[in-house]
């Protein structure tokens, strides 16, 4: 499959060919409506995992006794 992207900035179009495309969602985290409820990181993610600190599981209320799976939020 040929694919045609272009550059924002210089506007010139290349064409390639793929076989397969990831496409990355929510670079633009719209996670206000979270604040208060799960642990967000400065930039608005949600924090999961190791990047939940004892203290941010504390303010939590993190409610188990083991630390959050890989991808599990600080509300289980």
């Amino acid at each position: 499959m040929n694919i045609l992207w272009q550059n924002n900035q210089t506007r010139q179009t290349e064409e390639h060919q793929i076989g397969h495309v990831f496409v990355m969602t929510g670079a633009d985290p719209n996670t206000p409506w979270l604040d208060g409820c799960i642990s967000l990181n400065t930039k608005g993610f949600i924090k999961t995992g190791l990047d939940l600190s004892l203290e941010s599981l504390i303010t939590y209320g993190w409610p188990l006794a083991r630390q959050p799976y890989l991808l599990e939020t600080s509300l289980p």
